[in-house]
């Protein structure tokens, strides 16, 4: 699974927008927006990772097994997206254990 930064950088590559009209949008310092894109950032405070989810119109959610944090990207993904991501996901359930965020990152990766 991507890292917390570089989910963050993809996602304001999707949007279109560099680091420091990110940082602008979402209120915060171009170096701290880098910090936490390039992973030098610890474990940002959740007023920050709110004000990145505005910026980019995008939610990060904890990722409870992982312990690391997710893009919720479903609401990105075209309607056959969606099918084929569940279509996947219930053809594997026989075989593994699964996370529906895995599969929803793999998708808009593409």
């Amino acid at each position: 699974m991507p890292t917390l930064g570089k989910q963050i950088r993809e996602a304001r590559a999707r949007a279109g927008l560099t680091t420091k009209d990110a940082a602008v949008l979402a209120g915060i310092s171009r170096q701290e927006w880098s910090r936490i894109e390039n992973g030098h950032a610890s474990e940002p405070r959740p007023e920050t990772l709110g004000r990145i989810e505005r910026a980019l119109g995008i939610e990060i959610r904890p990722e409870e097994e992982a312990g690391s944090h997710v893009l919720k990207l479903w609401d990105l993904l075209s309607s056959a997206d969606r099918e084929q991501v569940l279509a996947d996901m219930i053809r594997r359930i026989p075989a593994r254990s699964f996370s529906p965020a895995d599969d929803v990152l793999a998708l808009a990766a593409r």
